[in-house]
């Protein structure tokens, strides 16, 4: 076994036994958890797990009852996650946004992966099936094609022209057809719910919140005096969509705080409990054969060495153009980073709405017999620039929806990394790929909007629709299946992620070129800040289309343990 091998992992054959223990946090309330892990006599696993159950507010009846994000589940209560030294304080890794990254890495996941283990340990339900749409119905106001794709395994039951089983656009004034889209028995037990005994027990791995460091260490913790803590911040639980960053609200929902904004009607607020009292990690810890030769390196005057990545975050506000008559309004914004020394292995961007969550009941693809605004609850749209109502703020939009509309160069040591800017999404999901060293595994609909978005062409098609105006219709997404009275057509470009690997790869014996977890592996970063270019065209009329752009740099980082003491270097 090589020393690289020997310090970072530990195989099967060097394994003596592994210890468990079920660890109490010390301190914890809505906000913030700390769990303390003492000094045990083993490392600590990957697979360590965190239990962290949640409830939602009783609602007025159920079309009204709260739900996680589609594509990160249980990841949106946690906002941040350090791993802390109890004897000198350091911080050995950290991930500041955790909801932002599980989008991310749920998205590289195997579709079977997502819905036999993901949708079981995080509530993650975004895995897509044909839809049953009913018969194509091209003479109607709304074209309707069957054998799109929808979110497989929620109980939507819609067909077209509507039946008696079918979502009813007018629930609640005719309830015929209430559905819950969480109903179906192989649902059951992966959704929230009001109370301690019906709610759901989900949990995160350790490897999933500091995901490239655990990804190939077992931490000896039983070498660090005191120990370390797990230190959590949960986000944000306001009563409103805008506010609440842990669940999403359903569209008969939102419409109803909407009037009870205006005095009109009474409506659930959100609301999204930890049950703290439940909150446990079940720590494993695995016992080395050799462990008194671990021991010995850690008590030499070298010490233990063990590298690592780490993810550092930085937010930058991008704000949204005014309207303009003309067909396409163009913005440069230019983000800086400073990143002064460190070693870069992977970049990722992410570009968040941050508008509040309002209905679009114009572009609602089934507003049949001419149903009022207030009435088109089933089939409801969000805006262009909203929180996304199936994934809350952890939804990626492409900052256009023009094929051309979004042009971005990246400058590191004040050379362009690409030799010509990222545009088309070919090009983005191919870089995306290869920074992530895996296949992209949702729909590439998902992704971009590519031929969804009307021309001048396409406005004398379809009468009063504006040109570079979003339409539906052409999406692959079915716009006849809805989820808690949202349209599935609202993730339609929703994980529109940007990568850039950065990392060296090394040549193999047999003449492969593969990842290794090697000092120097990722390019150092100057004393000159990262310049981020970006370019965006924007349709006319579609204004206030601000967003918050999380970039997430994946650098190296050094861990040494001497005497039992730990510190961490900056590669």
């Amino acid at each position: 076994m090589s020393k690289l091998r020997f310090n970072q992992g530990m195989e099967d054959s060097n394994l003596s036994h592994i210890n468990s223990e079920i660890i109490h946090p010390i301190s914890i309330n809505q906000d913030t958890c700390t769990i303390n892990i003492t000094n045990r006599g083993g490392s600590l696993d990957k697979h360590s797990t965190i239990v962290l159950p949640v409830t939602c507010e009783v609602p007025v009846d159920q079309s009204r009852l709260s739900y996680l994000p589609l594509n990160v589940g249980i990841g949106s209560v946690i906002r941040s996650a350090q791993l802390v030294a109890n004897g000198n304080g350091v911080v050995i890794c950290q991930n500041d946004n955790v909801g932002q990254w599980f989008a991310l890495q749920h998205s590289f996941q195997q579709q079977e992966f997502r819905k036999r283990v993901l949708k079981c340990r995080h509530g993650c339900f975004e895995n897509y099936a044909p839809s049953q749409s009913g018969v194509m119905a091209l003479g109607g106001a709304s074209a309707n094609a069957p054998g799109r794709m929808t979110i497989a395994d929620m109980n939507y039951r819609n067909v077209y022209p509507l039946t008696e089983t079918s979502s009813n656009d007018q629930y609640p004034a005719n309830a015929t057809g209430e559905i819950d889209s969480f109903a179906l028995a192989e649902n059951a037990n992966y959704r929230i719910n009001t109370t301690s005994a019906t709610t759901c027990r989900l949990y995160v791995r350790l490897e999933e919140l500091f995901p490239r460091m655990f990804n190939g260490l077992q931490l000896p913790i039983h070498l660090i005096d005191a120990g370390v803590s797990i230190v959590l911040q949960f986000s944000r639980n306001g009563t409103t969509p805008e506010t609440n960053e842990r669940i999403c609200a359903t569209s008969n929902n939102l419409l109803g705080i909407q009037a009870n904004n205006a005095g009109a009607s009474a409506t659930t607020d959100l609301n999204c409990q930890i049950l703290t009292d439940e909150v446990v990690l079940l720590a494993d810890y695995l016992v080395a054969e050799d462990n008194n030769l671990l021991a010995a390196q850690v008590m030499s005057n070298e010490g233990m060495t063990l590298n690592f990545g780490d993810l550092m975050w930085y937010n930058f506000y991008l704000s949204g153009l005014a309207a303009a008559a003309a067909e396409r309004n163009h913005k440069r914004d230019i983000l800086q980073l400073g990143a002064s020394n460190q070693v870069i292995r992977q970049m990722y961007m992410f570009f968040n709405p941050v508008s509040g969550t309002a209905l679009t009941p114009v572009k609602n693809p089934l507003a049949t017999g001419g149903a009022a605004a207030a009435d088109q609850r089933q089939f409801a749209s969000g805006g262009y620039n909203s929180i996304d109502c199936l994934k809350n703020i952890y939804a990626s939009r492409a900052l256009s929806y023009l094929p051309d509309g979004e042009r971005i160069q990246i400058k590191l040591n004040q050379q362009n990394i690409f030799n010509q800017p990222l545009e088309h999404n070919g090009h983005k999901l191919h870089e995306l790929q290869t920074a992530y060293g895996s296949s992209f595994c949702v729909p590439q609909n998902s992704y971009e909007f590519t031929d969804i978005v009307t021309d001048s062409l396409d406005a004398a098609r379809y009468a009063g629709i504006d040109a570079g105006e979003w339409f539906p219709e052409k999406s692959m997404m079915s716009q006849t299946s809805s989820i808690q009275g949202w349209s599935v057509n609202n993730l339609c470009g929703s994980n529109h992620f940007i990568g850039v690997n950065l990392q060296k790869p090394l040549l193999t014996a047999d003449g492969s070129l593969v990842r290794a977890n090697l000092p120097g592996a990722g390019t150092r970063c100057g004393p000159t800040p990262i310049d981020i270019e970006i370019d965006r065209l924007i349709p006319k009329n579609y204004v206030n289309d601000a967003r918050n752009v999380n970039i997430c740099l994946v650098v190296e980082k050094s861990l040494n343990i001497r005497m039992g003491e730990i510190s961490i270097v900056d590669m």
